[in-house]
């Protein structure tokens, strides 16, 4: 069973207030690391079905948020 944590994409795009595409994005380009913010669940079809760890993509966003506002 997964954790309270882990939610499909279509929850984490509504809980993180971002779309998927950006997400996805994010994912792609290794902002976000498999089985740390992300992963396979047991209803995992495709990279589309993944779930998503709601606290620690969070703390990735928020420190990339506040290395952007420092660097400006």
């Amino acid at each position: 069973m997964l954790s309270k944590n882990w939610v499909p994409v279509h929850k984490a795009e509504k809980i993180l207030e971002i779309k998927r595409d950006e997400l996805h994005r994010m994912r792609d380009d290794g902002t976000f690391k498999l089985g740390k913010h992300y992963g396979a669940g047991p209803l995992t079809r495709s990279r589309d079905t993944y779930y998503w760890n709601i606290p620690l993509v969070e703390k990735q966003l928020n420190a990339m948020h506040n290395t952007a506002q420092s660097a400006a």
